[in-house]
């Protein structure tokens, strides 16, 4: 990943982003709960959702601790990272499921979920139309959907923040600053450039902004 930004972890980048940095993207959604609340009250109580771009099933599992009616299916291209999903998942089978599987052909049926949330994953699709296509296809009329990814325009601040809440060695944290300035927000896509791929697609309400205090960028909408 770190050559092809496209390219699936291998097995140390699955191990990095498992321990270091899914955690602090988490905490920190987790302490904005403004956030994702209109998503979830679009959520029916036993409804169906997609997690594109899973990684190791940090957020799959927090919202099914939550949600315990939901049944979550979380994918991702790296067959690293879903072997971790599914190691740390407390339960798999109808309710939480976890598979390897590529955006741009994702292998449900239309119309099959209630909603989608892919976070930091985007940037990985080699075709994030096409990708965007794809969750909009299997997503229910009505349902909502969110993305979030890195925000190349991110301020230093927000930068710092991030990269002090990865849990990494505090004498690893420059090393950490500078790949993820470099190496993730240099190659991420600007906000502008996500929200424009939604124009003639079957979405209403899009809604893009950057997400204070992070640097990310969120875009939120309901299928047509």
């Amino acid at each position: 990943m770190f050559r092809e930004i496209t390219a699936p972890y291998h097995v140390l980048e699955s191990w990095f982003y498992d321990r270091a940095v899914a955690p602090a993207i988490d905490e920190m959604i987790e302490e904005r709960p403004h956030l994702l609340r209109p998503f979830l009250k679009a959520m029916p109580a036993d409804g169906r959702l997609l997690d594109v771009g899973c990684g190791g099933g940090h957020l799959a599992i927090g919202l099914a601790r939550n949600h315990p009616a939901w049944r979550i299916t979380g994918i991702d291209q790296s067959r690293n990272q879903v072997a971790r999903a599914k190691k740390r998942s407390p339960e798999t089978g109808a309710r939480l499921h976890f598979l390897a599987g590529t955006a741009l052909a994702l292998p449900f049926k239309n119309d099959a979920f209630d909603g989608l949330i892919s976070v930091c994953s985007i940037k990985h699709w080699p075709d994030p139309a096409r990708g965007l296509e794809e969750c909009l296809r299997v997503l229910r009329p009505g349902g909502p959907l969110v993305v979030m990814e890195v925000d190349p325009d991110y301020s230093r601040d927000d930068g710092r923040v991030f990269v002090a809440r990865q849990h990494v060695p505090f004498f690893l944290k420059p090393a950490a600053m500078a790949g993820f300035r470099w190496k993730i927000a240099a190659r991420s896509m600007p906000l502008k450039d996500a929200e424009s791929l939604f124009t003639g697609l079957p979405a209403s309400r899009v809604r893009a902004a950057p997400v204070p205090g992070m640097p990310l960028w969120m875009i939120s909408a309901v299928k047509q």
